[in-house]
This record gives structure tokens, sequence and C-alpha cells, in this order.
């Protein structure tokens, strides 16, 4: 299982999980769409793991890497 933890500006804290075969794009738009959270409102993504060595860990952590790139890169 992988846990994503979103900070926004504001200090309000989002969390949501992603199971084995869960695509984290599409569930990331949703979240972020239900939320109604844009890029410019975040301060800080985390990711946890449960096997840090897995695919779709690393991929969920590039992912992650690219938005708050992003983010940093906006200020």
């Amino acid at each position: 299982m992988i846990t994503i933890a979103i900070t926004t500006k504001k200090g309000v804290i989002h969390t949501f999980s992603l199971e084995k075969g869960d695509d984290f794009l599409y569930t990331l738009d949703k979240f972020s769409k239900r939320h109604k959270l844009v890029v410019s409102s975040l301060n800080k993504v985390s990711v946890l793991c449960e096997n840090e060595e897995s695919m779709p860990c690393r991929i969920v952590k590039a992912i992650v890497s690219g938005i708050t790139f992003d983010i940093k890169s906006t200020k």
C-alpha cells in the first residue's frame, strides 16, 4: 500500500491510499477535483510506501517529485 499526504498552503492535510493495481494519476486527479485542490495551493506532498523498492512506489515518488518541483519553481 502507498499513502500520499498532501499539505496545502493553508495547513490543511489531505491523505489517500493506493492499493495494488490502483492508477496513481487517475486517483490523484479524482481526489484533487473532489477536494478542489490545484497545484498552486499545495505546500508539501509526502509518500509513504510499505515496500520502498517496488516499481509502483518508485513511480509515485517520481511523479510527486515532479509535482513538488513545480510547486517550488512557481514560488
